[in-house]
């Protein structure tokens, strides 16, 4: 095996996002979510009794074509939540319930040009960043963030929630509930977030959402608020998710098999709802539900989907104006391993800071006896972002390769 190689390399950008004051002033609607103590089951129906002591919010206006005029088919959403869950019942009204469109089975599938609604979340409150929670008639799930005001968006990010929606006489329902186990946020006795509620509509491509003055979908610095959210419980401060996995593979040279166990994990600590620390130990082997469905038939650097829950819980956060950074260019190919990792992010008041390091050991090549020669390598990425305003940044990104190539 040829002797390791050592190279060293940091490279640094400097993104400003200055953008421009829209022509409308922020949203001052809101809402006051209400509480219940009754089991809401997730059945398409909303036929409990306490969706109907939840106020209706309806008088919907379009936001593409026909600009700021209401809606001529109305949408009626009751909001509810518990310690645990928020929920969400969506009546759309259709005057031509038979022309309503669905035709997305696949959960993840990309929605537009079909009926759905879309749930959005700024559950920090800090007017950059939300998620999204996207569905169908047919009860698909979508969800993803929306990064630095709509400068951006992450769709790898995946939620636990739970979504079912049916075709009435007068259009369709859709019954949503969202764990707050998905978020991370400060610990009050009230908490508010923001939101924005969305519906397209397919037959006549009009876009309506519950605010009269024009919130663009993607501009969280300027959603209205869902208000009184008491005695709500976020995610735990602690989590261990253990991966094992095996491979057996029978020889055509000899009788012998081989059988090859792999076990590695993540680990999450929360230790204030502004700081997060994440932690993984070989994780590679779980992400073969992406790879092999990618044929490789060229030398160009893939940009494969990241499935790695180590590297998309917190990719939103290494996000920039221009693709500086992606971490499927971590142990990118298949006989390439990441040992173990480490995130540090966090927020404090204006000022946001991620960190990720990485130990990975990636395939070179083979020697002159053709055995495979590797490479031990570290990677890492720091970005601190300074919020200016409410609709404007400052970032600064630096990344570091230790090893032969660059990120």
């Amino acid at each position: 095996m040829s002797p390791l190689r050592h190279v060293c390399r940091w490279g640094t950008a400097l993104l400003a996002a200055l953008v421009p004051t829209l022509g409308h002033a922020d949203s001052t609607y809101k809402v006051t979510a209400t509480r219940t103590q009754d089991t809401i089951t997730i059945d398409g129906t909303g036929d409990e009794p306490a969706w109907q002591a939840a106020p209706e919010i309806d008088g919907w206006y379009l936001t593409r074509i026909n600009y700021g005029k209401p809606a001529p088919d109305d949408t009626k959403v009751r909001i509810l939540y518990d310690q645990d869950n928020l929920y969400f019942l969506f009546h759309c009204i259709d005057s031509k319930p038979e022309r309503i469109t669905g035709y997305t089975v696949q959960n993840e599938g990309f929605l537009h040009q079909e009926d759905n609604i879309t749930i959005i979340l700024d559950t920090f409150l800090d007017h950059r960043n939300a998620y999204y929670f996207w569905t169908n008639p047919l009860g698909v799930r979508t969800d993803g963030r929306i990064v630095d005001d709509g400068e951006a968006f992450s769709t790898n990010w995946r939620g636990e929630w739970e979504t079912k929606s049916t075709i009435v006489k007068d259009g369709w329902i859709s019954e949503v509930r969202i764990p707050f186990a998905n978020f991370q946020f400060e610990t009050k006795d009230e908490i508010s977030f923001g939101m924005l509620l969305d519906r397209e509509q397919s037959r006549n491509q009009e876009w309506s959402n519950w605010t009269p003055d024009g919130v663009n979908s993607a501009k969280v610095s300027r959603y209205p608020h869902l208000e009184g959210l008491k005695g709500i419980k976020p995610r735990s401060i602690f989590s261990i998710t253990p991966y094992v996995a095996t491979t057996v593979a029978l020889k055509t040279t000899d009788d012998r098999g081989v059988f090859r166990p792999n076990v590695g994990a993540d680990a999450r600590i929360d230790p204030t709802p502004w700081l997060s620390v994440k932690l993984t130990a070989n994780p590679d082997f779980s992400d073969a539900e992406a790879d092999q469905s990618f044929l490789l038939l060229d030398t160009d650097m893939p940009l494969l989907p990241e499935r790695r829950a180590f590297f998309t819980e917190s990719e939103h956060l290494f996000i920039a104006p221009i693709n500086v950074f992606t971490s499927r260019r971590i142990a990118l190919r298949p006989h390439d391993r990441v040992w173990g990792g480490l995130q540090l992010t966090g927020k404090l008041g204006g000022l946001s800071f991620s960190m990720m390091d990485v130990q990975h050991r990636d395939l070179t090549g083979r020697d002159a006896n053709g055995r495979e020669v590797f490479e031990n390598v570290n990677s890492g990425v720091i970005r601190l972002q300074q919020d200016i305003g409410k609709r404007s940044m400052i970032s600064l990104v630096a990344l570091n390769r230790s090893g032969r190539g660059g990120l």
